[in-house]
Formats: C-alpha cells, structure tokens, sequence
C-alpha cells in the first residue's frame, strides 16, 4: 500500500483537479464508461495534469519545465517525503539537502507544504538550475535555496558550508549508464507513468537524456555518493538515496559496511508492480 500520508492515492479526481487548473480542461477527454481522463501518451496533458496536482495538493500555481526533460511523477515524489518524514520523526525547523533538485522542485514543493522544511537544492545542470529558480521566484511559500553544483563529481562539497547542518539529505538518482541505455530504457523510474499501473508508460517531449544517465549508472553514483557522505557525517543526520534496482542494495550495505557507519537501513515504497526503496544510513 501506499504510506497512508500520501493524497495521491486511488483514481485522479479530474472534476477536482479541473477547479484547481482551468487550463486541464483543454486535455479531458471522454472514456467509453463516460469518465473523464487525459491522453497519457500526449506530453502537454501530462504537463498540465502535474500542473493541476500541484496546484489541488500543494498550492503552486506557477509550474512548468522545459520540454526536454522528463516530467516528473508526484505520487512517487510524495511517497519518497512522507517516508523520509517517518525517519527522522519530528523535529523543529528541519531542513533538508535535496541532490539533484531537477527542474520541477518537486521534492520541495511536497515537502514544504507537507511538513514545513526547509530545502537547500543542489544541481549540475544550468538549464535544470534555471528553470528551478524560476519556481520558487514565483511560488513564495516554498523555501527553498537553490545551488549550482559546478563540480559533477562531488555531491556534497562546495554545497554544504562549514556552519551548516542537514536532517537529512534526499537524492533520486540516474537509473542509466549512458543515453543510448536511457533512450531503450525510456520507461524507467524517472520517465513519467501517471497513467496508473495499468496505463502507458510515456516520455516527456525531447530526448530523455536529461538526469537519467551517469557514467556507471546507478550502482556507481550511489556508491561514490556513500563514499562523499563520510566526510560530512557531523553535518547531516541521515542520508538518504532512491535505489530503484533490488540487486544494488547488497553491494551497497557492502560498501556502507566498510565506512563504519552507525546505521543503516532500507526502506521499501509503493504497492505492486511500482514498488521501490531507498537506502538510508547515518554515522
């Protein structure tokens, strides 16, 4: 099932979302059993239907992203910050480094408005940085600082300052090795699948290359990630990263074993088929 928090569960509530996002209703369309829905396969009404979930849940009424990045799903999204929200329990002012912010902000805006935190984003992608910033210019509930991280190696220097001190830290990590594997593998976790578990799994418009792939793919990033986190373990309570292949997670608790960390655990999200985790430790 999934975390009990979490609004987007069951069929989307298209009258609903309608009331929050006029614009939607240039994309409903009739089913057979004469309920509404949305052409899934069609990027702009994907667009536009996460437009109106963020608008109904969380209260944004300024969202796109560029056409050629993947749009992001917020169900999945919200159930990763409602996870996390039972982890560390809680706790006053907290705030949280989210690593790879993306274009859409979208973990912020859902944590944010869910449980008041506090979000420093960072990100290697100007493009990506761009359009994030431009978000939270024109939502002011959300507070988040966004940071451009020029140094695609590293995930925590020259972002986290010497006085500063994290909760936690979040990361939905490249599934890929390279494009051409994120091109065959298009509907991998990050490509939007809002259709529900039965429908379509469709790209966003344009080449999905954007935050998909990295050299080495998912083990390698995640496992470079544990190694990074060490040196900043006074400064973040747990960190935390998305494993979206099962058979990472030994190899991980391997090398997580090997830097003597104070805990670790494994956290598994979602229902049926969509089921995924993320692995969380702390020193």
């Amino acid at each position: 099932m999934l975390h009990p928090r979490n609004p987007h569960t069951g069929r989307y509530d298209f009258e609903t979302l309608l009331a929050a996002c006029p614009e939607l209703g240039d994309f409903l369309r009739a089913k057979p059993s004469g309920d509404k829905t949305i052409n899934f396969a069609d990027p702009a009404a994907v667009l536009m239907l996460n437009r109106a979930l963020l608008a109904h849940h969380y209260e944004i009424q300024h969202w796109t992203i560029p056409e050629s990045y993947p749009c992001p799903t917020v169900p999945d999204r919200a159930e990763y910050i409602h996870h996390l929200a039972d982890l560390i329990g809680e706790k006053k002012s907290t705030r949280v480094l989210d690593v790879g912010i993306g274009p859409g902000c979208i973990y912020p805006i859902i944590g944010c408005q869910s449980y008041d935190w506090k979000f420093v984003g960072s990100e290697i992608d100007p493009r990506a940085v761009e359009s994030a910033l431009k978000i939270a210019g024109k939502n002011p509930t959300l507070n988040v600082e966004i940071k451009h991280q020029e140094n695609d190696h590293r995930f925590f220097e020259s972002i986290i300052g010497r006085s500063d001190h994290f909760h936690l830290s979040l990361c939905n990590p490249p599934l890929y090795m390279d494009p051409q594997e994120a091109q065959q593998g298009g509907s991998g976790r990050k490509v939007v699948n809002l259709a529900g578990r039965k429908g379509p799994r469709t790209r966003h418009s344009g080449v999905p290359s954007h935050g998909l792939w990295c050299q080495g793919g998912e083990l390698r990033f995640i496992t470079q990630m544990i190694e990074e986190s060490a040196q900043f373990a006074k400064q973040v309570g747990w960190f935390t990263c998305i494993v979206a292949k099962a058979e990472h997670l030994v190899p991980l608790k391997r090398k997580l074993a090997g830097i003597t960390t104070a805990e670790t655990r494994v956290v598994e999200m979602g229902e049926g088929k969509k089921r995924s985790r993320f692995i969380a430790w702390r020193f």
